[in-house]
């Protein structure tokens, strides 16, 4: 996962500045970096939680995320329901 790659480091390898590279991204994909980021990293946890062999903090550290508690916070936020409500396929 991109834990590593900001849009600093990016944007220096492209020759662009981070507002310029978010504001193409932006218009070909249709949403911030940072949120299409968080969609996909939030889809893979669902699918890990869903396969039942992790746990919450596990696979929150898993999608790049290590302090579970805040992404318990975000996937609730985005899901509707905490990360523990989908262990197991419930």
């Amino acid at each position: 996962y991109m834990n590593e790659i900001s849009l600093d480091k990016i944007s220096k390898n492209m020759y662009l500045s981070p507002v310029y590279i978010s504001k193409i991204f932006k218009e070909e994909i249709g949403e911030s970096p940072i949120n299409y980021l968080i969609k996909v990293r939030l889809a893979k946890a669902l699918e890990l939680l869903e396969e039942g062999n992790m746990t919450v903090k596990s696979v929150a550290k898993s999608v790049g995320y290590d302090d579970a508690y805040h992404f318990s916070k975000l996937f609730k936020k985005y899901y509707n329901k905490p990360p523990s409500k989908f262990k197991n396929g419930k």
